[in-house]
Parts: structure tokens; C-alpha cells; sequence
């Protein structure tokens, strides 16, 4: 599991250390993708195969299936990382996340998020601490917590 939040600085290549609590997970290999928000997402093999194992693509499939295919598979690949645990990030790819310097690693339990730190930044400041039991009860609503109801 991946908890808790990292600053690291890109280097002069444009390369991001993942810190050690969290490369353990990632030893049997990963991916990464574009994500939500304009981030990254970092995951584990056996995360990376149960997304890709449920989404096939189909001619006649819905054009928001088709649309997230052609969003995460395309712009995918395996994460390398090298002896010290960093991992290049191409220039289209900082230019897409807005990636300037720092980038905030976000441990999000079965995957691991990067972000630019003023996405980071203004996506915490944007959360209301009041909401957080309502935020809770859809999130288990939507994965099908036993006794969780979604409010109106």
C-alpha cells in the first residue's frame, strides 16, 4: 500500500526519485500512465493488469470508453527506474502535467499519483475538511462497500 506525500525535485535530466517506502511495491515492475487532474499514475504490475484486463476495446463501444483507451493506453509505458530509483520524465510529458522543478508524490493506497506542486497545492486547498465523511460515503458507495449509500 501507498500512503502519505513526497516533494522531490527534478534533477538537471528531468529525472524523479521515487522514495524507497515506496519503490518495495514496485519491484516486480510498473507502469505509468497520464491521469486524472493532469497527473501521473504509477502502477504496480498487478494493478496495471487488473485495469487493462477489464477495459477491451470494442468499434462499438461508447465514445467515453474509447476516449479514456486513447488517454491512458497510448501515452503508457513501463516505468524504468535506475539505480538510485529514478525515472525520466520526457519533455512533452512535464509540459502535459505542468511539472516545473517539483513534483508531489502522492501515495494513494494501491497506486502512486504525481502531480506539479501547485496542482498538488490547489487541489488540497480545494478540499473542505466539513465534506470529508460525505467524500467518504460516496468513495465507498462507488467500490461497493457493504452498507455505504451515496447522499443525495
Amino acid at each position: 500500500m501507498f500512503f502519505g506525500t513526497v516533494r522531490h525535485s527534478l534533477d538537471d535530466k528531468g529525472r524523479l526519485a521515487i522514495p524507497a517506502r515506496f519503490r518495495y511495491r514496485l519491484d516486480g515492475g510498473a507502469m505509468i500512465a497520464r491521469g486524472a487532474d493532469r497527473c501521473f499514475v504509477i502502477y504496480p504490475t498487478e494493478e496495471w493488469t487488473r485495469l487493462a484486463g477489464g477495459i477491451r476495446y470494442a468499434a462499438d463501444a461508447p465514445g467515453a470508453h474509447r476516449d479514456f483507451m486513447r488517454a491512458v493506453f497510448p501515452n503508457s509505458k513501463p516505468l524504468e527506474l535506475d539505480a538510485q530509483g529514478r525515472f525520466r520524465l520526457l519533455g512533452d510529458d512535464l509540459k502535459w502535467a505542468n511539472i516545473q522543478g517539483t513534483a508531489v508524490l502522492a501515495g494513494m493506497n494501491n497506486v502512486i499519483e504525481i502531480f506539479a506542486e501547485d496542482t498538488w497545492d490547489a487541489l488540497q486547498a480545494g478540499l473542505d475538511p466539513g465534506q470529508l465523511g460525505d467524500l467518504a460515503a460516496r468513495a465507498r458507495a462507488v467500490h461497493g462497500v457493504a452498507g455505504a449509500e451515496a447522499p443525495a
